[in-house]
């Protein structure tokens, strides 16, 4: 039996990561809250297709929702996984207009999502197709795309490292320095220091 997380989290390196479950993955979840019954998780997601980096995966289409609470379709999380996965093979072979496109497309159904709290789909797309369009030579893009995250998300730490690395790549030293110190401010007690939004850029 797989969780939500286990289903839906594709890491930077763009493959799936299944996330190997402890003994009982929810004890965490009774322990906090004695008497709550947890709802059915889904079964084993399909393996991904082996293909060429041009492959496009197609997620098998289903309407099971991710838990018993959860807004989503799994086809919903499945597609927004495989546009992230494709972009960002693009991207590691420099195809970036295509990386670009998918990871757009990525964005468009996230934004697309029913609202839930936590979001279904934790990590904002954004950050990733701003760490490829900062690639690419975009900046302006770039600029705008963290921008536009941080109306989603105010003061967040990965879009204001990245709205202060547009800046300075446009040569707007002053308002760089101004995201660079809010990005410190809410940075303060994190214990990682990247260099860019998604660690998928991050040999680069």
């Amino acid at each position: 039996m797989r969780t939500k997380t286990q289903l839906c989290r594709i890491t930077n390196r763009a493959v799936f990561d299944i996330m190997v479950p402890p003994p009982d993955p929810n004890a965490w979840m009774r322990e906090s809250h004695p008497g709550i019954v947890l709802p059915v998780g889904l079964r084993d997601p399909v393996p991904v297709r082996p293909g060429p980096p041009t492959e496009s995966i197609s997620p098998r289409r289903t309407e099971t929702t991710i838990n018993g609470g959860g807004k989503q379709g799994a086809s919903d999380l499945l597609t927004i996984a495989t546009l992230v996965l494709d972009g960002e093979i693009a991207a590691k072979t420099n195809n970036y207009d295509v990386a670009i496109v998918k990871l757009r497309a990525a964005v468009r159904h996230e934004d697309g999502l029913k609202y839930d709290e936590p979001p279904d789909w934790i990590q904002p797309r954004r950050h990733t197709l701003g760490a490829v369009l900062l690639r690419a030579g975009r900046p302006a893009e770039a600029e705008a795309v963290y921008r536009e995250d941080m109306q989603k998300n105010p003061e967040n730490g990965w879009a204001l490292m990245g709205l202060r690395n547009a800046l300075l790549m446009q040569g707007q030293e002053a308002e760089a320095a101004k995201a660079d110190a809010r990005f410190h401010k809410a940075w303060a007690h994190a214990d990682v220091s990247p260099k860019f939004t998604c660690y998928c850029q991050a040999s680069q």
